[in-house]
This record gives structure tokens, sequence and C-alpha cells, in this order.
């Protein structure tokens, strides 16, 4: 679940700890959830470094998993609502 305050949003997301390099993780935000309104905050590819206009925090994996943190700022402020998703693409090798 987001959380809103007056200048940022927060998600928390679950990853698996041990990630593989055909991998990329896409963080996604959205103020209604049409199709053309998402836009990607957030990305990592295999165990890179996260990139992006968001901040991600990571936790201590525990279990297999790592907790990330998502913090978005917005300017202007933020809208009543804000949707998140996380998508994993999975890289094909050129097949």
């Amino acid at each position: 679940m987001a959380e809103i305050t007056a200048e940022a949003n927060s998600v928390v997301f679950e990853i698996p700890s041990e990630t593989r390099a055909d991998l990329t993780f896409i963080v996604q935000g959205s103020s209604d959830m049409t199709a053309s309104s998402w836009r990607e905050i957030a990305r990592r590819e295999g165990d890179g470094e996260w990139t992006g206009s968001a901040e991600v925090f990571t936790a201590p994996p525990s279990g297999g998993r790592t907790q990330i943190l998502v913090t978005e700022s917005m300017q202007p402020p933020l809208v009543s609502s804000q949707f998140y998703r996380i998508k994993v693409i999975k890289d094909s090798g050129g097949n």
C-alpha cells in the first residue's frame, strides 16, 4: 500500500534476495491506472543498482526475500491517489 505525505509517496515491495542476471525489475507509478498513464520511476537490471527518479532503499534479506522501499518525490504536490506496480521482465537472450 502506498503512503501519501505532503512531499512524497512510498511503497514497499518484496523481491527475491538472489536475482538472476536475465531479470529486469521496473517500478511504475500512475495516478489513475489507465494503460497510458503508467510511468517508470525505478529500474534494476539483474543484481545491479536501482536507477530512476525514485529513491529505492533495500532492507537486509530475510527468508530469501528482500523488501524494497520506493519513495517518489512529486513536484508539483501529490495528487489525491497514486498507484504503484512492479514489473519483472525476463531477457530472452536475443531469441
